[in-house]
């Protein structure tokens, strides 16, 4: 309105929709440094909804509140599209929202987690956790027979961070995938580089050799 008391005149439209329900998450936790995928089941209301109108001027996001910080709220993009992802059933109205975890900087922290169909309004706060990183620092041995069966000796964190605790974890070489990991075999160990290169049983000669020619390559 102008000092006169008058609108502006504008194009701009906006859309009212009939509130949909979000009837369950895919997953309760990620790990700390992965974009993990989350997917929502929706009941859209596409009675009510007009599924081409909404899809135009929604703003699907998702919302991730620290536990240990308050402060600390991070925003992922969200898409709706129909189940199971990649569908194309001929006439099919979506009932899902997809978005992804973003990397969280707080390992262990306990988070809430919303969904907004318009970018403002926010529903769920589910309970989500962010557990200890999975990553990988090194293997023993590095090479075995093209049958396979050689026992693999992996160095890393996080593989029994997992929510609930018997949630497999999985190992794939390449693009070939292995055998789940049989978590009453990990161990919790200190990293030392003098007992994984007497694993391999590397002489100090191949190994100034690996770091000559991998100067990138930093120890964990």
């Amino acid at each position: 309105m102008n000092p006169d008391g008058e609108f502006d005149p504008n194009d701009i439209f906006i859309y009212y929709y009939a509130e949909p329900v979000i009837k369950k998450q895919s997953a309760e936790f990620a790990y700390s440094n992965e974009e993990k995928v989350l997917l929502f089941d929706v009941d859209f209301k596409w009675g009510q909804n007009h599924p081409d109108i909404f899809r135009d001027y929604a703003n699907f996001t998702c919302r991730f509140i620290s536990g240990k910080n308050a402060s600390y709220i991070k925003y992922t993009d969200a898409f709706m599209e129909t189940s199971p992802i990649g569908s194309m059933k001929h006439g099919a109205l979506a009932d899902q929202i997809r978005c992804r975890t973003p990397i969280w900087d707080y390992p262990g922290d306990e988070i809430k987690l919303d969904v907004s169909f318009n970018g403002m309004d926010y529903y769920g706060n589910y309970p989500m956790s962010m557990v200890d990183p999975l990553s990988t620092y090194r293997l023993s041995p590095l090479c075995g027979p093209i049958i396979g069966g050689t026992r693999v000796n992996i160095y890393g964190t996080g593989m029994n961070a997992s929510i609930p605790q018997e949630a497999e974890v999985m190992v794939k070489f390449g693009t070939t995938h292995a055998q789940a990991v049989d978590k009453s075999l990990i161990e919790n160990n200190m990293w030392n580089d003098d007992d994984y290169h007497d694993e391999l049983h590397a002489s100090d000669k191949l190994l100034k050799l690996a770091e000559a020619n991998y100067p990138d390559l930093e120890d964990k």
